[in-house]
């Protein structure tokens, strides 16, 4: 992780510049990730993000069906978060933001694993879920929060675009790129006001929230696609192979 690894001692930082600049090829999964690497190496890889199966996202559930499943009444806001339950992906700072808000008709899903136990009123945890369950539980929401404190992507937001979901994330590597031009609702890593503000503003505006979300989800649809991407990745080694016959 560029983000991560290079800063850890000098050894490192060296171990990461020279594997950079000894390899043919080198790709990144978001712009922030690539213009990170070139200013740890001058070396500027290829960005090639993450695909996922869009069609089996956009496919949910209606709402009453996922929230029924539940047991989630249909006037709740309904909040998800997916991914580890560690501090440094903000799972506490989700947790702090819902005990300001103190909304009783809030309800907040939390699906993974880890040391982190966020708790307070509304929060669920639901621990481990295979990702074939995931879009069902998008189906359920009204918007997906990714609140990591850094992120060289964030998968999970783009699962939520590809449904439809509008979702709140710090503003922070790849999750920037991914959220910007009004894709969605950021604020700083860490900053719970910010998140508290950004939860506010979504509920208080469904129609700014919907538009919101239909850019993300077109986003989504045009760099996400797996099959696509697929296609790309495997042009890029014929060319790499292309290029080490000569």
């Amino acid at each position: 992780d560029v983000y991560i690894y290079p800063g850890h001692n000098a050894s490192m930082r060296r171990l990461f510049v020279d594997t950079m600049r000894g390899v043919d090829q080198v790709i990144a999964i978001s712009p922030d990730l690539a213009r990170a690497s070139r200013e740890q190496t001058d070396i500027m890889p290829d960005v090639l993000p993450i695909g996922i199966d869009v069609a089996r996202f956009s496919r949910t559930p209606d709402r009453t069906t996922a929230r029924t499943a539940l047991g989630i009444a249909a006037d709740q806001f309904v909040i998800l978060y997916v991914g580890g339950l560690l501090p440094q992906k903000g799972v506490l700072d989700l947790a702090a933001a819902l005990r300001r808000l103190a909304s009783p008709d809030t309800t907040a899903l939390l699906v993974g694993a880890g040391p982190a136990q966020p708790d307070g009123p509304g929060i669920r945890l639901l621990g481990p879920r295979p990702n074939t369950e995931i879009p069902d539980l998008l189906a359920a929401a009204d918007a997906l929060v990714l609140p990591s404190w850094h992120e060289g992507l964030g998968l999970s937001a783009v699962e939520a675009g590809a449904a439809g979901v509008p979702v709140i994330g710090a503003r922070t590597g790849g999750l920037a790129d991914l959220l910007g031009d009004g894709c969605g609702y950021m604020f700083a890593p860490k900053d719970v006001d910010g998140l508290v503000q950004a939860l506010r503003e979504l509920r208080a505006d469904p129609a700014e929230a919907r538009r919101r979300a239909d850019r993300l989800r077109a986003r989504v649809s045009r760099d996400h696609d797996i099959h696509v991407n697929a296609r790309r990745l495997g042009a890029l080694y014929g060319d790499i192979v292309r290029r080490t016959a000569a």
